[in-house]
């Protein structure tokens, strides 16, 4: 009797071993897929920062891109101003030379006028 109680006892544990086995086995299966969710989860977030820092540096160069331009149409407004300015003070200089010589066109006319008032 005391063989067959052992015996039972023996293959109680056994069973429970089994189970126990199972129990961790399954827990293992739970815990490696827990880390691969939690290793895509974490390669998720990589590729979002990748996208990120890809937009950053792209938004960067148009930046780098547009300051120059920038900096060339203010060149081009400055080079404009002066050529603005430099037309404008010919353009005085053509109005005095056309009032001088209108000037002189009308003293000709009154020197011709007299002349021809004299004959």
């Amino acid at each position: 009797q005391m063989l067959f109680d052992e015996r039972k006892k023996v293959l109680s544990l056994e069973s429970e071993n089994e189970m126990l086995l199972n129990l961790a086995d399954e827990k293992i299966v739970c815990a490696a897929d827990s880390e691969k969710s939690k290793q895509s989860e974490i390669d998720s977030y990589k590729e979002q920062c990748e996208k990120y820092r890809d937009r950053v540096i792209e938004l960067e160069r148009k930046i780098v891109t547009m300051e120059s331009a920038l900096e060339s149409t203010g060149k081009i407004a400055s080079s404009l101003e002066w050529e603005k300015n430099s037309s404008s003070a010919k353009l005085d200089d053509l109005k005095k030379e056309n009032k001088a010589l209108e000037s002189k066109l009308r003293e000709s006319a009154q020197s011709l006028e007299s002349s021809e008032s004299q004959v």
